[in-house]
């Protein structure tokens, strides 16, 4: 059966705007500098992320549902189609973070 899968990448820059501006919604306090890297927790199956930053700010460690629920709001706020129904995850790069949205059983070839 065919899968859509769309892909939202979002540079670490503009993943820290987007946490900057909703993360207090949540509770998320950001770091001032400027980030510099993205990675798991440290956990094979962890479900958290860890932000570093630059000029000694430290990292920031969130979950992946909460930069899930900052994207997918910032998404809803400027008009971002989002499948309701699609399946979504949240994929670590080291330059950027990926919201995946999977739709299944679109038709029968």
């Amino acid at each position: 059966m065919p899968v859509d899968m769309r892909l939202l990448r979002f540079r670490l820059e503009e993943a820290m705007i987007i946490l900057r501006r909703l993360g207090p919604n949540l509770g998320i306090r950001v770091p001032r500098g400027k980030v510099t890297s993205c990675r798991a927790g440290e956990d094979k199956n962890s479900r958290n992320v860890i932000f570093g930053f630059d000029d000694n700010e430290g990292t920031l460690t969130l979950s992946k549902n909460d930069l899930m629920s900052c994207l997918i709001s910032y998404c809803q706020l400027h008009g971002v189609p989002l499948p309701r129904s699609g399946g979504k995850s949240i994929v670590l790069k080291p330059d950027c973070v990926e919201l995946r949205i999977i739709l299944k059983n679109l038709a029968k070839v």
